[in-house]
């Protein structure tokens, strides 16, 4: 098999995925003024498999410390 690579993508930050923590990462790179680049395999915020993770804790006070 033979990939062509018809351009390259200089960045100083690369951020995998479009759900919360890729999206999220981007987003607090780029405030720090450096030059982000997303990569998503769909639309931002519906191509991960957030939706799908779930959960809780809770923390009864005395052990948290």
């Amino acid at each position: 098999m033979t990939i062509n690579i018809d351009r390259v993508i200089k960045t100083d930050v690369l951020s995998i995925g479009g759900s919360g923590a890729g999206i999220t990462s981007a987003i607090y790179a780029s405030r720090k003024g450096v030059k982000v680049t997303l990569v998503s395999k769909g639309k931002l915020g519906y191509s991960g498999n957030a939706i799908m993770a779930g959960g809780g804790f809770g923390i009864d006070g005395e052990s948290a410390f």
